[in-house]
């Protein structure tokens, strides 16, 4: 589904409209029945990575499976892939990054072993350490059994497309894995504008900076088989678009890496609806990719289920397409996330 000039008046009404008013309690589908719910960016922190992060994050930055488990049950969601970013933690020598990135992964399943009806895992990788990197994964998807990895959006100034990563892509190819891409600032541009914090907009623009690099480079061309989910709505590529399909007139060498054209990658790839469930942000997205390929995510602990639902009802999409994004096409890309139905 498109939506025309004339439809984004008409959303950004209705959407503030739907924020403004009384938050819902999951999602009614039509004839009144309630609709299965699905986060694909919820986070939650084992407490080996949380121990840590207390040294750079906020306390409430850093929800435990008991804050998360109430959030679920208070806004109607179903099911939640778990996941830790740590961005924070990129400086750290190799043993020491590996081995608490292999203990929290070990935690986290034991956090979601009861629960396994509510809760997925997007375990994490010590990446920017390759060959610690792919033990990582045999760990995560021979002995977790894990259902997807999350990737950190760049490390130490390489996106994901640098060919230094390949072994870690080729393998996650190999493995048809599920990746949720999760925004960082690089540290090329951290603090660029005194007293904001980075997320508000170097985040979107790196989830760009590595959309660029995985295309550019010819990475997406080579692993079809991964299954993206790019957060915030790919953050600024959609403002971008042009630039990217255009990308071979100034750079004429990156043609023999997108023989099928920018567009036929990016319209492959997935991306959540977290921090963008307004006409801008998602109806931006919405011309470029169909509605198959948007997930619902909430970006827990600073969004909630209740608020975002209400925003995707404001812009009045199909019932079908809504029903869609809310879980349909999680539980495709995600077969484990039907848990519980």
């Amino acid at each position: 589904m498109k939506i025309d000039r004339r439809g984004f008046v008409r959303l950004a009404a209705a959407a503030a409209s739907a924020v403004a008013g009384s938050a819902v309690n999951g999602f009614k589908a039509a004839g009144g029945t309630t609709a299965r719910l699905i986060d694909v960016h919820h986070h939650v922190f084992p407490e080996p990575l949380a121990s840590v992060l207390r040294t750079y994050w906020p306390a409430n930055s850093l929800p435990g499976l008991d804050r998360s488990m109430q959030e679920l049950s208070a806004g109607g969601t179903s099911f939640a892939m778990m996941s830790y970013p740590n961005y924070d933690i990129l400086s750290f020598d190799k043993a020491r990054l590996s081995g608490l990135i292999h203990e929290t992964n070990s935690a986290a399943k034991d956090l979601i072993r009861p629960n396994l009806q509510r809760y997925g895992l997007f375990a994490s990788l010590p990446l920017p350490f390759v060959d610690s990197a792919l033990e990582e994964i045999t760990y995560c998807y021979d002995k977790l059994e894990t259902d997807g990895i999350l990737l950190l959006s760049s490390y130490n100034d390489k996106w994901l497309g640098d060919a230094s990563f390949a072994p870690v892509l080729d393998e996650l190819n190999r493995r048809k894995a599920v990746v949720f891409v999760h925004p960082a600032a690089s540290t090329c541009c951290r603090g660029l504008v005194p007293g904001l914090s980075d997320s508000v907009i170097e985040y979107e623009t790196d989830t760009a900076r590595t959309l660029a690099s995985l295309l550019f480079s010819g990475t997406a061309e080579r692993c079809p088989d991964i299954r993206f989910i790019f957060s915030h709505a790919g953050g600024s590529m959609p403002s971008l678009i042009e630039r990217f399909t255009t990308a071979t007139q100034p750079s004429p060498a990156v043609a023999k890496n997108i023989p099928k054209g920018a567009l036929a990658y990016l319209r492959a790839f997935h991306y959540d609806t977290a921090q963008a469930v307004n006409p801008t942000a998602l109806g931006a997205l919405l011309r470029i990719v169909e509605p198959s390929q948007v997930l619902f995510g909430t970006d827990f602990p600073y969004r909630h289920a209740p608020d975002q639902v209400a925003a995707l009802r404001g812009l009045h999409l199909p019932a079908t397409t809504l029903t869609a994004i809310l879980a349909g096409n999680a539980e495709r890309l995600i077969p484990r996330s039907a848990a519980g139905r």
